[in-house]
């Protein structure tokens, strides 16, 4: 059974010790400073679709500040464009 289905149906910490170990040596193998692994613990799928969400703009946002990029504070943006 593959991690992913298995962090379907379980969340994280509730996985069983080989399991759990597995994906902490997959983590600590794959992870790095410009690409770090998110986990993120939901049990409700709005909950954790929301958190995806937040984690994935904010490492924009880390991107574009690391590239000198500036980032639009949400007051500066004008709705009225389509």
């Amino acid at each position: 059974e593959t991690l992913a289905r298995i962090a379907t149906r379980a969340p994280f910490e509730r996985l069983e010790l080989p399991s759990r170990a597995a994906a902490e040596d997959m983590f600590a193998k794959t992870s790095h400073k410009l690409s770090p692994w998110d986990v993120i613990p939901a049990e409700q799928k709005r909950y954790g679709r929301i958190a995806v969400l937040e984690t994935l703009n904010r490492r924009i946002e880390d991107g574009m500040r690391r590239f000198g990029m500036g980032v639009p504070a949400i007051r500066d943006l004008d709705d009225t464009d389509d």
